[in-house]
């Protein structure tokens, strides 16, 4: 932890999450500041199934909670992005059998539960998946292939019903 912007920094502390030595339990994407200086940070697991995870840190480093975005064997890598203080969505790569499409969830009561997790209609080939938001809209940056990992695009995500990719990344082609 640093008190000064980074200038000095406090010795590095293991965060246990596991009661299994901490196997198995990973990081992808970035943390998200929560309002009481905590930090909400997507994990995932990778041991005898793979299912996402958010894990909620205290301002003091402190582990708070774990909660289980999904269960199973086919969602990793999650993407948080906030909604509000409530609510939050959640953008996964799929790790199952066909037909490979991303997982999207979202929370209502700031991550204590998540509803079912649903695919959305972009192609994710066994993938990570990067979000944000910018205004109403989430932008996604995945690779839009079926088989491979050479097409990296962007889509933007409005609600379940409209999904689109918009611009291939690798060609150019699109328009933003």
């Amino acid at each position: 932890m640093s008190t000064d912007g980074g200038m000095t920094w406090s010795p590095a502390r293991r965060l246990v999450t596991s009661p299994f030595f901490n196997v198995s339990t990973l990081v992808r994407n970035p943390p998200v500041n929560l309002t009481d200086g905590g930090l909400a940070i997507p994990i995932y697991h990778e041991l005898a199934g793979k299912f996402a995870e958010i894990l909620f840190v205290t301002a003091d480093g402190d582990i708070r909670q774990k909660v289980r975005v999904t269960w199973g064997r086919d969602a990793l890598q999650p993407s948080l992005v906030p909604i509000s203080e409530s609510h939050a969505a959640v953008f996964m790569r799929y790790a199952g059998d066909p037909p490979m499409r991303m997982l999207f969830a979202t929370t209502g009561d700031a991550g204590r539960t998540f509803d079912q997790p649903r695919s959305l209609d972009l192609p994710n080939a066994d993938n990570s998946v990067a979000a944000t938001r910018r205004g109403t809209e989430f932008w996604i940056v995945y690779n839009s292939s079926e088989t491979g990992r050479g097409e990296l695009s962007v889509a933007i995500h409005e609600d379940a019903r409209r999904v689109a990719r918009i611009y291939d990344l690798e060609s150019g082609e699109g328009g933003v």
